[in-house]
C-alpha cells in the first residue's frame, strides 16, 4: 500500500491479490489493484483494476457448469 497527499486530497494505491471458489469447484486467482481519492475521510473515487482474461476464464467455467 503507498498513499500520499494532504487530508483533503488523499491517493492510495493498494496491491491485492484475490482467491475464490467457483460453484464448477475450480479455484482462481486473481491479482490487481485499488486506487482510492479520499477527501477529509470521504472516498471521492475507488478504482479496480484486475485481469480480466482470469475474469472471462471463470466466468467461462460457471457457464460450462451451468450448460451441463
Amino acid at each position: 500500500m503507498t498513499v500520499s497527499g494532504p487530508p483533503w486530497n488523499l491517493r492510495a494505491i493498494v496491491r491485492f491479490s484475490d482467491r475464490y471458489h467457483l460453484i464448477s469447484g475450480d479455484t482462481m486467482e486473481n491479482h490487481g489493484f485499488q486506487f482510492l481519492r479520499i477527501a477529509w475521510g470521504k472516498p471521492k473515487e475507488d478504482r479496480i483494476l484486475v485481469d480480466l482474461g482470469v475474469v472471462r476464464q471463470a466466468l467461462e467455467l460457471v457457464g460450462a457448469r451451468a450448460a451441463g
